[in-house]
């Protein structure tokens, strides 16, 4: 991206700033930090209340109308994806529930609910020390209590099933301990992860393939990082071939 577009979006983020403010600026970085923060605060605020609103015109109107099977629809996906009645845990990163009370039973919203959604970036780009902290999703969780100490506890599991997911570098750190656990870098190890994906638009299928199995090894060679291994290809190469890693489509 040209610098002389990072120079413009700058300058139109501090002229905006400014004039909230009424033209006062900030005595240090620190308290420009939190201004910020409190401006993310309030965002996440309205976007909750954006989406309770979306979910309330689902729940009084939309099933009135044809082809509005959309809570049923997700539902069987999940079915076809796995053997419901053998989930341990169901790991979401929207913000609402899944519609079923037996499966919310066992649902952790990693990013907040609608009450308090979370907006934040990876903490591996900042130190604990560093003022951008806040913004980290760690901080976020912890300051807003969301730390579930049911959901800490040590639950047995051998597969895990990735599905809707980007594979977003923002969330290598929850994919990273997911890994761990997985046992990903012991080959005598028979524990699996499934990423599940849907060809939306047939007329972008090759597209839609190729992006997945990129993020796919975006993924591991990072993680081949974090664990201190030598040859980053290697690890994926070998995983496949184990049929450890797979991928699984999911027609809609």
């Amino acid at each position: 991206m040209p610098k002389e577009f990072e120079f413009w979006k700058i300058y139109v983020m501090a002229k905006v700033i400014l004039k909230k403010r009424n033209m006062e600026g900030f005595k240090n970085i620190d308290e420009f930090y939190y201004y910020i923060f409190d401006e993310l605060n309030q965002f996440e605020k309205e976007f909750g209340e954006f989406i309770n609103k979306k979910r309330y015109l689902y729940s009084n109107f939309l099933p009135k109308m044809p082809n509005s099977d959309f809570v049923n629809r997700s539902k069987m996906t999940l079915r076809e994806l796995c053997n419901v009645d053998n989930l341990v845990s169901i790991d979401s990163f929207n913000y609402d529930d899944i519609g079923d009370e037996n499966l919310n039973k066992i649902l952790h919203n990693i990013n907040g609910n609608l009450e308090n959604p979370i907006f934040g970036i990876d903490s591996n780009l900042c130190i604990a020390s560093d003022p951008r902290f806040i913004f980290t999703k760690t901080n976020r969780r912890m300051e807003l209590e969301m730390i579930d100490f049911e959901c800490q506890k040590d639950i047995a599991f051998d597969n895990v099933i990735v599905y809707g997911h980007s594979l977003s570098s923002n969330d290598y750190s929850y994919f990273f301990p997911l890994l761990d656990k997985l046992e990903m870098t012991n080959f005598l190890s028979n524990k699996k992860i499934i990423f599940g994906f849907s060809v939306y638009d047939r007329e972008k299928e090759t597209e839609i393939k190729r992006k997945n199995r990129l993020n796919i090894q975006k993924l591991f060679e990072a993680y081949a990082n974090y664990k201190g291994l030598k040859d980053v290809n290697r690890l994926l190469d070998s995983l496949t071939t184990q049929n450890r890693v797979l991928t699984y489509e999911i027609h809609i």
